[in-house]
């Protein structure tokens, strides 16, 4: 029996754990107990990681199509047959018409690669990971409000604040150890405010639960803003000394008043002004949110808005404070560091047409020398824009890396009609998605417990994973496929391991400047920034003054979501993720008793509602929206409002994602997926 040291690959909690294993197979899983993550605990998908690892669907094999079918292959085969693929496309039309889309499962090793590749061998800014659809709107938020796009506080530090926050937000169910820290808080005296559409399990916690309409978080948080200067609850010294624009902010608040935002929210105003003198007052006070404020067609508005109302409080850069968003998935955090995005380098440093400065263009200048090509000078094309630009025919080519966007995107039809519209199609996965089947070539993917690496969790800790076994059948790392692919098409990078892979990518991001592999294995991970070698990181950001120098108050109007009910479709509809399953399910969906609790899609409906409409628990229900319909089995429940349905997106099977909306955050490529009109009846079977 052998014993590795690594890291949970579901949320982005960032979970120690240890897998055991015997000959050449993972047989079980447990916590660390020295850690300020998890310390002894696992959640429901981490206590069953062992058997995704060795299910039958993983693939073995290289596929390539051949007379419309898939079949296997050997690597050279499928290697040679996609570099002359891409060499034939960038060659006849431009690299422009290629796009690549990386993985938040990936390692960050992996993931420096991928842009690597994307814009040394392709040369094209046409890259992307899944923050596209989850937390865009965080890093160009939090980018522009306070000069770092990351969560402000650490994990453990949610036991020093003494009021609580949480909007658009279900940790019990997408993060439950941190959600645990939150009821331990609350155990400890700490006030918690949910502000959700939902009565989720946290509120059975919370001194106050705000039920908002969906897609109203902004009317909400610029109201509460409007209570704290009004009554005159900011922090005037952090003010003056640490904001700018405030004065415009506050004038454009006067426009605003509280019975608008009454009226648009659906909350009394008395509640909003107890929500807001409590935040203001009750110090130090924590802002956690998740996806549904980021997955709106007004995400970034809602994350500088909540933003806005750290910095009138001066509830930053302290413990018990700041603004903390929690990752969806295991390394969505490392993507977004390692520049897997069509406008920023790793290190967030912005390509040649939205430089600023000289040291933003001696920072690309950097970036050439270590890669030996000069980089593309325009911006690349966000995912929803690659999926447009597929559809009108100019994007030609795509490589998706361990992502199901069949599944995982908004309006998943639309998706579907541009992957058919390519020229060429590759996939690397560790099952046969559906992305992965309709693939010119799919390349079998190992899992994380099969190679090095790091991740980097939602608290900005980098942290080491360790191969537990050796990969299964003839899978490769993401990091190998890379580098071999890169070989066949005259690029050669060469890495004897992942280590040298992590040297060359931190010479480049000087967030991780100071990281090297052995302090993160005495340290149990390190949180950037971390200058220099031998820093213990840090623990909370903004402590020694705002990143960007000043933070910068930004006011935006309330604009309604881009579909609300009419006669045709009068419901609401939103979406979002079940303890017992994660993201498009292809792991938790390949795990017994994960898929036990729940094997199918389901819609939450108002009792209310189904009494008037006919619909008892478990009926067969249609769901439709404007995109079309899907078939799913009704759950009724007082935990969704009156005209309001919920939907999960983790089945890929029944995908909820055919319903949702596609309208785009233009600011940061977002889509409104949390809100749409919708329509239900009883199926007729």
């Amino acid at each position: 029996m052998k014993r590795a040291s690594t890291i949970c690959p579901y949320c982005g909690t960032g979970c120690n754990i240890y897998l055991t294993s015997k000959n050449g197979r993972v047989t079980g899983v447990y916590p660390s107990q020295h850690n300020d993550i998890n310390s002894a605990k696992l959640c429901v998908k981490g206590w069953n990681i062992p058997e995704f690892i060795a299910h039958a669907d993983r693939l073995k094999k290289p596929l390539i199509r051949k007379n419309g079918k898939l079949a296997e292959c050997e690597w050279e085969e499928a290697l040679d047959f996609t570099a002359q693929r891409l060499l034939n496309i960038k060659t006849k039309y431009s690299p422009d018409t290629i796009a690549i889309i990386g993985s938040a499962r990936c390692t960050n090793e992996e993931l420096y690669l991928t842009q690597k590749f994307a814009r040394a061998v392709i040369g094209t800014n046409n890259v992307d990971h899944c923050a596209r659809i989850c937390h865009a709107p965080t890093v160009t938020g939090l980018i522009a409000s306070l000069g770092s796009g990351g969560m402000t506080n650490p994990i453990e530090d949610i036991k020093n604040a003494k009021t609580i926050l949480l909007i658009g937000g279900n940790p019990f169910e997408a993060h439950p150890i941190i959600a645990g820290h939150m009821i331990d808080a609350v155990d400890n005296k700490t006030e918690l405010i949910v502000a959700d559409p939902r009565r989720t399990r946290l509120c059975d916690f919370a001194q106050m639960h705000l039920p908002l309409r969906p897609g109203s978080d902004l009317a909400l948080i610029n109201a509460m803003a409007k209570v704290i200067v009004d009554e005159d609850l900011v922090d005037k010294a952090f003010i003056k000394n640490h904001t700018e624009k405030y004065e415009e902010f506050k004038e454009s608040l006067k426009n605003f008043s509280l019975e608008e935002a009454q009226s648009i929210t659906g909350i009394a105003k008395e509640e909003i002004i107890a929500a807001a003198r409590k935040y203001a007052t009750c110090k130090p006070s924590s802002i956690i949110y998740t996806l549904g404020i980021t997955e709106h067609y007004t995400g970034t508005a809602n994350v500088r808005a909540l933003a806005n109302l750290t910095l009138l409080t001066g509830n930053i850069g302290k413990p018990g404070t700041g603004i903390n968003p929690l990752r969806g998935q295991n390394n969505v955090q490392g993507g977004c560091d390692m520049g897997v995005a069509p406008f920023i380098l790793p290190g967030y440093a912005p390509i040649a047409s939205l430089c600023e400065n000289k040291s933003d263009m001696e920072a690309i200048k950097k970036h050439e020398a270590v890669c030996r090509v000069p980089f593309s000078l325009q911006e690349g094309l966000m995912t929803p824009q690659m999926i447009e630009s597929a559809l009108n025919g100019d994007i030609k080519a795509m490589w998706v890396m361990g992502e199901d966007l069949l599944t995982t995107e908004a309006n998943a039809n639309k998706t579907q009609k541009a992957f058919e519209s390519l020229d060429f199609l590759a996939v690397s996965d560790l099952f046969l998605t559906p992305t992965a089947q309709m693939a010119d070539v799919v390349f079998p993917a190992c899992s994380f417990a099969e190679k090095e690496g790091t991740f980097t969790n939602t608290e900005r800790r980098v942290q080491r994973i360790n191969k537990a076994i050796e990969p299964l059948g003839e899978s490769k790392s993401d990091l190998e496929i890379i580098t071999l692919l890169s070989l066949k098409m005259n690029y050669i990078m060469k890495y004897n391991n992942c280590e040298e892979v992590f040297e060359e990518m931190k010479s480049l991001t000087p967030q991780y400047a100071g990281i090297t592999y052995n302090e993160l294995e005495s340290q149990r991970g390190i949180q950037w920034p971390c200058l220099q070698e031998g820093s213990k990181g840090t623990p909370i950001l903004h402590s020694k003054g705002i990143a960007r120098g000043k933070g910068e108050f930004c006011f935006s109007e309330y604009i309604e979501p881009k579909e609300t009910p009419d006669e045709q479709f009068p419901f609401y509809l939103s979406t979002g993720r079940i303890l017992f399953h994660y993201n498009c399910g292809s792991m938790s969906g390949r795990t017994t008793r994960l898929a036990r609790e729940f094997s199918e899609n389901f819609v939450m409906i108002h009792p209310a509602d189904a009494r008037r409409l006919g619909i008892e628990e478990h009926d067969e229900v249609v769901v439709s929206t404007r995109r079309g319909e899907i078939t799913v089995r009704a759950k009724i429940t007082d935990e969704t409002a009156p005209g309001l349905l919920w939907m999960p997106i983790n089945f890929y099977k029944s995908r909820t994602n055919l319903l949702t909306n596609d309208a785009m955050d233009e600011k940061s490529g977002v889509s409104e997926v949390k809100v749409c009109a919708a329509a239900i009846k009883r199926s007729k079977k």
